[in-house]
């Protein structure tokens, strides 16, 4: 009797030997990213808002530029062309400070890349542009061989050397105002209307009436360029190259036109003073809002690229003497932040 009592309850014990153990408890997944996509909401965020406003403004600008030139053509008078140079100014404070964004912008399509390059090419040959008080018979506005249209302006931009530009926010502004010693006067934009006996080819040839027809032309073309940039048809996702990556190029950017400072001799690679000036301020301002050390940037790159983000000092004054040395090592940190993010792609 306690035979047959025992032997089903051994079976039933030996039987549960076994089974395998049960499995240990997993750590909740959406718990470890939780932090990390957290920080990256917030900096989706910030790109948003950042994107919109900045875009905003540049579209506004850029829109004012091309009436203020159609302006100018259409009236030459000193009130005119001042207006047109102020509005060329906020244009390029306006694209500088959206700087970041359009880098970010360019990541979506290949060819925003060849614009956002164009836009804004330097130093330039102003030699290769229009006349210069040394030489009055050279540049593009005075070669009569040259056909003055769209894409004969794409061809010449940087034809044999970088500094030759043909197009872009430099070479308008070399039209409006001239020489840093030499300024620009209404009168050489006023139209030629009838051929005088010392006059050389017909009146398409005249250099006013070229200079009129390329002040035009690249202001079209530079407006087009900025608005297609501006476009935010595509949602930014956050990646290595952006903003990350879109800050480094940015820095990098402040870093040249640091070295930039003696180059305003018309005669060879030229920056004129006031350009320099707006384009390091505007490029400041694009670059602030993402370093600091509370802000969104910083958090995430802490989770996402341990090690970097505490590198991430803002840059001293334009006046200071340790700026290109902090610019360098905001450059490295960021570049270094930039590969720990490639590999986790």
């Amino acid at each position: 009797m306690l035979k047959r009592t025992l032997l089903p309850l051994l079976c039933v014990l030996l039987a549960a030997c076994d089974q395998p153990a049960p499995p240990a408890p997993q750590a909740d997944a959406s718990a470890t990213e939780a932090p990390w996509l957290a920080a990256e909401d917030a900096l989706a965020k910030q790109l948003d808002n950042e994107r919109a406003e900045r875009l905003r403004r540049l579209t506004v600008s850029a829109s004012g530029f091309g009436d203020s030139i159609d302006g100018l053509l259409d009236d030459p008078t000193d009130e005119r062309l001042n207006t047109a140079r102020q509005a060329w100014a906020r244009l390029y404070q306006h694209f500088n400070e959206s700087f970041v964004v359009l880098v970010c912008q360019s990541t979506l399509q290949p060819v925003n890349l060849v614009r956002l390059e164009r836009a804004d090419s330097f130093p330039i040959l102003p030699g290769y542009i229009d006349g210069l008080s040394e030489w009055p018979g050279s540049g593009i506005v005075n070669d009569m061989a040259m056909p003055l249209n769209r894409d004969s302006l794409l061809e010449q931009q940087a034809a044999t050397l970088e500094g030759e530009a043909s197009i872009g926010l430099q070479v308008i502004h070399f039209l409006l105002h001239g020489e840093p010693d030499a300024a620009r006067p209404v009168s050489d934009f006023a139209m030629v209307t009838e051929l005088d006996e010392e006059s050389v080819g017909e009146l398409a040839d005249q250099p006013n009436n070229r200079r009129r027809l390329y002040l035009q032309l690249a202001t079209d073309l530079l407006v087009e360029d900025l608005l297609l940039l501006s476009r935010a048809e595509s949602p930014l996702t956050i990646t290595a190259e952006c903003p990350t990556g879109a800050l480094r190029e940015t820095v990098a950017r402040l870093i040249r036109l640091e070295s930039l400072g003696n180059n305003t001799q018309v005669s060879q690679d030229y920056l004129a003073a006031d350009a320099r000036k707006l384009a390091i301020s505007g490029l400041q301002a694009a670059i602030q809002p993402w370093l600091k050390q509370d802000g969104s940037l910083v958090e995430w790159l802490d989770l996402r690229a341990p090690g970097n983000s505490g590198k991430l000092a803002p840059p001293p004054a334009p006046d200071s003497d340790t700026r290109i040395t902090a610019l360098q090592a905001l450059h490295a940190a960021l570049a270094a932040a930039e590969r720990a993010l490639r590999t986790r792609q």
